[in-house]
């Protein structure tokens, strides 16, 4: 088993601080710069515009994975 090429550029863009949970999370979610689908789904059909929605991002707290939000809307770490 080996890490799709696309996703190694990918994964290249996104914050580095961002946890390997982090970074599967902003893959399988629906992201506005793909017209709200989701990343991975995206890879093998438009790998620029992965990289793109990747590059968009100007701070690792711009996305907040699934697992770290609330009910409530406040996340759950700082």
């Amino acid at each position: 088993m080996a890490l799709h090429a696309g996703a190694q550029h990918v994964r290249a863009e996104l914050p580095q601080p961002w946890s390997d949970w982090a970074v599967a999370a902003w893959f399988a979610a629906a992201n506005a710069h793909l017209e709200g689908q989701r990343p991975v789904d995206r890879l093998d059909s438009d790998l620029d515009a992965v990289l793109q929605a990747a590059v968009s991002l100007d701070t690792v707290d711009e996305f907040v994975p699934y697992h770290l939000r609330r009910a409530d809307g406040f996340r759950l770490h700082a």
